[in-house]
């Protein structure tokens, strides 16, 4: 970006700099849009047409994960958490637990679900590699103004 000549804020640049030595460019990132503007996360779902109830199971699932490691039953419980049983929504997160259950990754089972887990939330998530790192991104995703 410097060299390209564009006027770039040195926000940015350090929030790039910083995010990519440091290896959480995505939270960089947001926390340097959310700086300009406090409903850039509501505005980035609602562009990506993001339901409400995948923005509130990624702030369950979050939660979730500070006490217990990733396994079918929190990403059930977190599903159960945001949406009725007889939603279309529980209705992906029971295939997604399936899909892992046969072996798929939980990344790879999200972006199975492309009405429930659009393709940035997915890349976003893919990143990860550790439970703190993941549970980091999906507090970011859940703070999103859904509630």
């Amino acid at each position: 970006m410097v060299k390209s000549g564009a006027r770039v804020s040195d926000e940015l640049l350090a929030s790039l700099d910083v995010g990519e030595e440091s290896g959480c460019l995505p939270e960089r990132l947001s926390t340097f849009a959310s700086w300009h503007d406090p409903e850039i996360a509501a505005f980035l779902a609602r562009a990506v047409g993001r339901p409400p109830e995948t923005t509130r199971f990624a702030a369950a699932l979050a939660k979730l994960l500070i006490d217990h490691r990733l396994t079918l039953r929190l990403v059930r419980d977190a599903g159960s958490l945001v949406a009725s049983d007889r939603s279309a929504f529980s209705k992906a997160i029971r295939e997604v637990v399936s899909d892992m259950k046969e072996g798929a990754t939980f990344v790879e089972a999200l972006h199975r679900h492309p009405k429930s887990f659009d393709a940035f939330f997915c890349t976003l998530l893919r990143e990860t590699n550790e439970r703190g790192k993941l549970r980091s991104v999906l507090a970011m995703l859940g703070n999103s103004g859904h509630g």
